[in-house]
């Protein structure tokens, strides 16, 4: 219960205050709102267009979301699409707080409660408070989604051959709700679930010298019958559906391509994860590494958590969970940092697992692990304090003047001064060698969340969603019946969300505007075009001279309403001028997914 109130608080207080973030969200938002409103739950649409570029399972939770959450308590429509982040999130704090509360010493020692207790809460605070798990738990994307359904699928892997080791007369029993989350996983973000699950059990098995064994608890001819019969209807219905362009987009591009080349410019060097695993776990990351290298090293030290079979048994399966992501995604082409999160449940394992070695007389290793990580939440805590000093950094063209909102409002000391109790807390009992430490520093840090991230939160979308947000309203009320749509200069996909219109994105050139005139679908011979373009667009030459109504101005950005005539006559300007061409490339909103 006080993880699920926890749980509460970090992820679920405020979901819906803001409104959705460029430039992702709003596509997943879009299509799960389009099944809703069109009543195609097999085909995810965005624009106009199929999307393809995931399996169906988080756009069906979010129409569902978006079908039973009356829009009086969404109003930005952010609610419905993040949720199932949020859930996601608070079912790994559950699975990861049960699993440390029911493996535990079979004869209870005086205060095991307690510590069984604390070290329950503590795993699902270090998987909560990561970094990227506070940011994912709140963003209408898949990742959160298949993170949690792949952690309770290995976790019910590893606690079925601990059970089965510890009483083989269970011998007949078998993970079937394992099986199906990772088949739940397959319908979220596709084969790679698979990949990484075969790898992690693989790299156990290896680990423990015993593959065969673990191959005949698990039984995987027989998961994999579950998962296929799980994930498999809806694609291949699908693909019955769609064809060729769904084979060669999802499996071709979204899964196989971008594994082997680098897709929309998201490469890195072969170490690109090794500083992305370091950040998930901050500032507990010494003791995540000392988890790693203890649960890999060939000789395992006994923890004391459950009987010692278990406890070291989990180190080691958390420690090649999370090397198998580690490999993984080193190897793919494409390299982003949110595909890192399916390994966050594991490095909260090993952050635990590390810090519960910590008694008097033994493990100076962890020790040290221990007071470098108060030393890093000290030193955050210090660099937010003296945030006047370099917060004039933070320069972003689409957010002028948020470097000086953020100073005003006072967020870096609030967030410092929450850094610094919780380094001085958690230092108080570390001196005693306690290890309650480590819970102690946490639950200050829960203060985090209320004090800082939400604030910081509502500042962004001030500064850099609202006003696409209000020109879409502005679309809604003033768009005529057969008006085309356009946004030109910086792409926001959010204004097909906000403004519930196909929209054509187009960019900064000449050759832009006339796409507009040769390349677009208007309906009738004459008909108007509402156009979104920001100032620095709108001063460029080619725009100069347009006559155009001014509709709305909001920030950067501002609506015009113009006349074909007047947009072909320029565009046949250009034409003759040999500095545009009349071809016209497909677009949509291809270059988000």
């Amino acid at each position: 219960m006080v993880t699920l109130l926890l749980g509460t608080g970090l992820f679920v207080w405020g979901l819906g205050s803001t409104g959705l973030v460029d430039e992702t969200p709003p596509l997943f938002a879009a299509a799960g709102r389009a099944m809703v409103e069109t009543g195609d739950w097999l085909t995810p649409r965005v624009n106009g267009n199929p999307r393809f570029d995931k399996p169906v399972l988080v756009y069906w939770l979010m129409g569902l979301g978006y079908a039973g959450i009356p829009a009086s308590l969404d109003p930005f429509g952010s609610l419905a699409a993040r949720l199932p982040s949020t859930l996601s999130a608070m079912a790994v704090m559950l699975g990861l707080a049960d699993t440390f509360w029911c493996w535990q010493p079979q004869r209870p020692a005086p205060g095991s409660s307690l510590r069984r207790w604390c070290l329950a809460l503590s795993a699902a605070l270090a998987f909560a408070l990561s970094p990227w798990v506070m940011v994912w738990a709140r963003t209408a994307v898949s990742d959160m989604l298949l993170s949690a359904l792949l952690c309770l699928a290995l976790l019910g892997f590893w606690r079925h051959d601990v059970a089965l080791s510890d009483n083989p007369g269970r011998a007949g029993r078998w993970p079937l709700a394992a099986w199906i989350c990772l088949g739940l996983a397959v319908l979220t973000k596709g084969p790679v679930a698979l990949a990484l699950a075969a790898l992690t059990c693989l790299l156990y098995g290896l680990r423990e010298g015993r593959q065969g064994q673990l191959w005949q608890r698990l039984r995987p001819w027989r998961g994999l019958a579950v998962v296929a019969l799980v994930a498999l209807p809806w694609y291949v219905a699908e693909l019955a559906v769609e064809g060729r362009p769904f084979w060669d987009s999802f499996f071709g591009y979204h899964n196989l391509q971008r594994f082997t080349q680098v897709v929309n410019r998201h490469g890195g060097p072969w170490w690109f994860y090794g500083p992305v695993f370091l950040g998930i776990c901050a500032p507990f990351s010494p003791l995540a590494l000392h988890g790693f290298c203890a649960g890999l090293m060939p000789r395992p030290q006994p923890l004391g958590l459950a009987d010692r079979r278990a406890s070291s048994s989990l180190q080691r399966f958390a420690a090649c969970w999370a090397l198998a992501v580690l490999v993984f995604f080193s190897l793919a082409a494409t390299k982003l940092p949110s595909y890192a999160l399916p390994a966050s449940p594991a490095l909260a394992l090993l952050v635990v697992l590390a810090a519960a070695e910590l008694r008097p007389g033994r493990g100076w290793a962890v020790r040290v692990a221990a007071w470098i990580s108060l030393a890093l939440t000290l030193g955050l805590g210090l660099t937010l304090l003296a945030a006047p000093t370099w917060v004039g950094l933070i320069q972003d063209p689409e957010m002028p003047g948020f470097a000086a909102a953020l100073m005003a409002s006072g967020l870096f000391h609030r967030g410092g001064m929450v850094l610094l109790v919780a380094a001085s807390l958690g230092a108080l009992l570390l001196a005693w060698r306690r290890w309650p430490w480590l819970l102690l520093a946490q639950l200050s840090l829960v203060a985090w969340t209320p004090l800082t991230l939400l604030p910081l939160t509502g500042l962004v979308d001030t500064a850099r969603q609202r006003d696409v947000r209000l020109l879409g309203e502005t679309i809604t009320r003033t768009h005529r019946a057969g008006e085309p749509v356009a946004m030109v200069g910086i792409k926001k996909p959010s204004l097909h969300f906000y403004g519930r219109r196909q929209v054509r994105y187009e960019g900064k050139s000449p050759q832009a505007l006339a796409n507009l005139s040769f390349c677009m679908a208007w309906p009738g011979s004459e008909p108007t075009l509402l156009l979104v373009i920001d100032r620095g667009t709108a001063m460029a030459d080619h725009w100069q001279g347009i006559r155009h109504q001014r509709l709305d101005a909001r920030g950067l950005y501002l609506l015009w309403r113009l006349n074909r005539t007047d947009l072909d006559a320029r565009s046949r300007q250009l034409l003759a001028d040999g500095r545009v061409r009349q071809a016209c490339p497909v677009h949509g909103l291809e270059s988000y997914n």
